[in-house]
């Protein structure tokens, strides 16, 4: 069964003239998240099309409705993605007649888990054909023996081979990227950081490369998520088709995305690309349904403000903030003496996106009970580097 497009949602409806439309809607771990069929089938563009979430997707039976016809006692989407999901904003989806919608949350959550399983599973069966082809190639190509023997084992079959290469820092280091790309799970204990880990695991695909033997496409695009996580949350800028595996969209969303004006774009003069500025991207991906944010660990996330010095160390230092002096966040714009902090400014500060004026600077550090001229610095460093490092110059001199 073909999967529907937004496209396809769009002119449905529209063909009925606002009456109700059945349809199978494919749902993936996020609903949006949907491959272009438009694309050629060449290996090329199915490497480009691949993401870890889609295969193995749930199907769900659904109405669509006007949205002034739902019928009562029925769950709507929220309104803001009413676009996001048919293609028109008078429409929105609506909860399955035949199961309750929270069920179909459950069931969808318990598949995504099984799905990103069966993912790892498919890749660790690639890498290591890839691995074992090349390292023998290795040992007739430059008369050595023995480099097989220590990495799948001495006279071993199959399944042992793959029992000991499981068991490699090569292939922890390979699931980690994978929890880190995909799900946003920073590396624990012994891993550098996000961007040695990025590094590392290039490198194990490339020494796992050889002439006849190439480890899947979908690795690059792994890589390539890894590193444009990285750099968000460096507070570095992102390649637009980096920003776009990160939101689990295509590179055209981006592009339009960019051209609308919805995400700030510059040409760098080093290397001559097109980047998306950090706080841009932040924003744009802040609450977008693809889109999931790294967990920070406890220990960063209880790190000092003095210290903080990425965007996404300030949203997790401000979140741990305010569980640890009990604040509610739905409850700060009373509490926040400023206009421009909605609950929803709140949310974004929280995810690492800085986009209020500075006077609600002090009003903030009231609220989080945390010193004004440490917080004003602090935003300072990470948001505003240029211009601080202006002021001390100025200072200076």
């Amino acid at each position: 069964m073909r999967s529907l497009t937004n496209h396809d949602v769009a002119r449905l409806v529209s063909d009925r003239k606002g009456c109700p439309v059945r349809l199978m809607w494919r749902l993936s771990e996020q609903i949006a998240a949907q491959p272009n069929e438009e694309q050629t089938s060449t290996p090329a563009s199915k490497a480009a099309n691949f993401h870890p979430f889609l295969p193995g997707q749930l199907f769900g039976s659904y109405d669509i409705h006007p949205l002034e016809a739902a019928p009562s006692g029925m769950c709507t989407f929220p309104r803001k993605h009413h676009k996001k999901l048919t293609g028109d904003g008078d429409f929105v989806m609506l909860r399955s007649q035949d199961d309750s919608f929270r069920e179909k949350i459950t069931k969808r959550a318990i598949m995504a888990k099984k799905t990103q399983a069966s993912v790892i599973e498919q890749l660790f069966h690639d890498f290591y054909h890839a691995a074992q082809g090349t390292f023998r190639a290795l040992e007739v190509h430059y008369l050595v023996n023995g480099v097989c023997e220590q990495i799948f084992g001495v006279d071993s079959d199959e399944e042992a081979g793959k029992a000991n290469l499981r068991k490699s820092y090569a292939w922890a280091t390979l699931v980690a990227l994978y929890e880190y790309a995909v799900n946003g799970v920073e590396p624990g204990e012994g891993f550098e950081g996000s961007d040695d880990l990025v590094i590392d695991a290039s490198d194990v695909i490339k020494l796992a490369s050889s002439e006849n033997y190439m480890p899947s496409a979908k690795w690059d695009t792994l890589i390539a998520m890894g590193d444009g996580r990285f750099a968000l949350d460096s507070g570095n800028p992102i390649l637009p088709y980096k920003l776009s595996l990160l939101a689990n969209v295509d590179i055209r969303t981006v592009r339009n995305a960019i051209s609308a004006g919805e995400l700030v774009a510059f040409k760098s003069e080093f290397d001559g690309e097109v980047y998306v500025e950090n706080g841009s991207a932040r924003r744009w991906l802040h609450g977008r349904r693809g889109f999931k944010p790294t967990l920070k660990e406890e220990d960063s996330a209880g790190v000092s403000i003095d210290s903080v010095s990425t965007p996404a160390e300030f949203g997790a230092m401000l979140a741990s903030r305010r569980k640890n002096i009990g604040l509610n966040e739905q409850e700060a714009k009373p509490s926040v003496a400023h206009p421009s902090v909605t609950p929803l400014a709140l949310s974004e500060l929280e995810a690492g996106v800085f986009a209020l004026p500075l006077d609600a600077i002090f009003p903030l550090a009231d609220y989080y009970l945390l010193d004004r001229k440490k917080l004003l610095q602090c935003v300072m460093r990470v948001f505003f580097k240029e211009e601080m490092h202006l002021l001390l110059d100025v200072t200076e001199a």
